[in-house]
């Protein structure tokens, strides 16, 4: 990959070698100061960030000393893995009196770091646009934004494709019912269900004058995005592989802070940023691709 290949706002061209073959690749990211979007109604209050892209564009390097399987660049797709490695997202009720601590219900998965799919595949977003094959013509030219010149070998080069995804996390669609995965309340039993809402889902009495409503939001979400290469030679599972070389990641937060008065919600701290990213390293920890999703395991616990 020539300095001239990496569009206006990518990082590279870095190099990687994947299973003995050089990669060359660029990568752009838009997560800083992406603001958390609020939908607030009678059914509560749920957060979104604006949407987090990641843009790649990688170069198989096809060599003249390369041979096996391994050296065929069509055995290869590239894409992105997603890990959730930590945090929540929690609603505090409080009451009037000043010495109330409140409850506090934290939205999270099950478990963490976990797999962050969005689907039971082991990509983040398997679809054609997403994670592409080596060899073979661009079949989306037309989706490539920003648009790249029509000569950009990402467009012309059998061996360089250009793939993109984006990431939007938050507390989910309400309204916010979710299962109770522990509990440090008595009156909170696992295992069941309960609605994050705009009073304390500990107490459904909706007549009592002492029924703590929600006073602020607080947490945030971290994650890991990968750019990977997989040389899975079963086509017919590569959505679900679980073969990965890894070329370069990036960790970035999503802070959910919010001030809470009656049912009108404004941002304190709620904002996006990327903490640490790089090329891979040979002997760090592999993101998780095995289930249950993020989204699958989406519990709360009262703590």
């Amino acid at each position: 990959m020539k300095a001239s290949d990496v569009p206006p706002g990518f990082s590279g061209p870095h190099s990687y070698e994947a299973l003995g073959q050089s990669v060359d690749f660029c990568i752009r990211h838009d997560v800083k100061d992406h603001a958390v979007n609020i939908t607030a109604d009678q059914r509560g209050v749920a957060l979104k960030v604006q949407e987090c892209e990641f843009r790649a564009i990688a170069e198989f390097k096809k060599s003249f000393f390369s041979f096996g399987d391994y050296a065929k660049p069509e055995r290869w797709h590239v894409g992105f893995v997603q890990n959730l490695t930590e945090g929540g997202i929690i609603f505090h009720y409080k009451g009037a009196q000043k010495d109330d601590a409140g409850v506090f219900a934290k939205i999270a998965p099950r478990t963490m770091p976990c797999k962050d799919s969005g689907s039971a595949g082991t990509w983040y977003d398997p679809s054609p646009f997403s994670v592409k094959r080596f060899g073979g013509k661009e079949e989306f030219p037309e989706m490539i934004d920003p648009p790249l010149p029509a000569t950009h070998p990402a467009l012309t080069n059998e061996l360089m494709r250009y793939v993109k995804m984006g990431d939007a996390p938050g507390t989910g669609n309400l309204p916010l019912t979710m299962p109770c995965q522990s509990s440090t309340d008595a009156r909170a039993a696992a295992s069941n269900s309960f609605t994050i809402a705009w009073f304390d889902p500990l107490n459904p009495n909706a007549q009592d004058p002492g029924r703590r409503p929600l006073y602020r939001i607080d947490g945030s979400l971290s994650f890991r995005t990968c750019l990977a290469m997989s040389p899975e030679p079963n086509l017919a599972t590569i959505k679900t592989t679980k073969l990965f070389e890894y070329l370069y990641y990036i960790d970035w937060t999503v802070h959910y802070g919010m001030n809470v008065a009656g049912q009108n919600v404004t941002a304190r701290h709620a904002v996006a940023e990327v903490t640490a990213q790089g090329v891979w390293e040979k002997g760090m920890k592999k993101p998780i691709v095995e289930a249950p999703d993020a989204n699958e395991s989406v519990c709360v616990r009262f703590v």
